[in-house]
């Protein structure tokens, strides 16, 4: 394969990515159900995978590119890339807490998480000095670094954290549930190894994505299920005092008849006529928001 037709693979695969992050992001964003934490902890998380996406396609843009201005572009996307991609990670943890609804301040997942994280950023930050994790030559040619493995030895420790947390709160998370955040260990850990074994084939992104997809429609689905129920309730309750308005002005009737038969009589036949003519102007349309 010719590293022009391996570039425009990767680029593709990016851009349709963030795409469908972007569509999981905008159906998030004007669904009718309020917002909570757990909504824009995911919502982040989505971003930052639309964000590692396009850095990933402008690094196979600018891949081996002889021009100054462009190598300076190559290091910094490659740069972003991996600084948004540990971004993920957080964000995600966070998503997992926050549904589980745990104290950040005293939970023992989200400090080794802070731990880790600031561990790869260290190594990140200074591999301008150090090339410890990636470098190019001076062809623009991206290289790993000594280091390269051992991040991913830390990333492989926050996927663990993730398990954990699911394991740890398994009474918590429904069946579908513990699949649907489990997908975002199995599907990018696949990815990684796959990505990890033979460069130039770039399929992190793809397994995220992947995985958050599965989550967003997990989402959407218990979602609706909690629009309805609320739907079925509101009506239920509307049935209920319907119900009982309508009993109190029988009683009331059936009192006044008591003491009087003629006006007793009267109200029964009223409400007969206004049930008659409600039903009419139901029939012919009108009205249609109240009858």
């Amino acid at each position: 394969m010719s590293v022009v037709i391996r570039n425009t693979i990767n680029v593709s695969l990016d851009l349709y990515c963030s795409i469908v992050c972007l569509f999981i992001i905008i159906s998030l964003l004007t669904s009718p159900h309020k917002k909570n934490k757990v909504d824009i902890c995911f919502i982040l998380t989505c971003f930052c995978n639309i964000l590692i996406c396009l850095f990933d396609a402008l690094a196979w843009i600018t891949d081996a590119s002889p021009n100054p201005k462009i190598f300076a572009l190559s290091k910094f996307s490659e740069f972003m890339y991996f600084f948004v991609g540990i971004l993920i990670f957080y964000f995600y943890i966070r998503y997992m807490l926050a549904y589980v609804q745990s104290d950040l301040k005293r939970n023992g997942f989200h400090i080794a998480t802070i731990i880790v994280e600031a561990i790869y950023l260290i190594i990140l930050f200074t591999n301008h000095f150090t090339g410890a994790m990636y470098s190019f030559d001076e062809n623009n040619t991206y290289h790993r670094g000594y280091l390269y493995y051992f991040t991913l030895v830390l990333e492989g420790i926050l996927y663990g954290i993730c398990m954990m947390i699911v394991f740890t709160n398994r009474k918590k998370f429904k069946s579908q549930n513990r699949v649907s955040f489990l997908s975002f260990i199995f599907f990018p850990i696949i990815t990684q190894i796959i990505q990890s074994r033979f460069y130039g084939i770039s399929l992190i992104t793809s397994g995220c994505t992947l995985s958050f997809f599965i989550i967003y429609i997990r989402t959407n689905f218990q979602i609706e299920k909690n629009i309805i129920e609320k739907n079925t309730e509101s009506l239920l309750q509307d049935k209920f005092l319907t119900n009982l308005q309508n009993n109190t002005i029988i009683s009331l009737s059936n009192l006044v008849e008591n003491r009087d038969s003629d006006t007793g009589h009267h109200v029964k036949r009223t409400s007969k006529y206004v049930e008659l003519l409600a039903l009419k102007l139901k029939e012919d349309g009108y009205f249609k928001n109240i009858l």
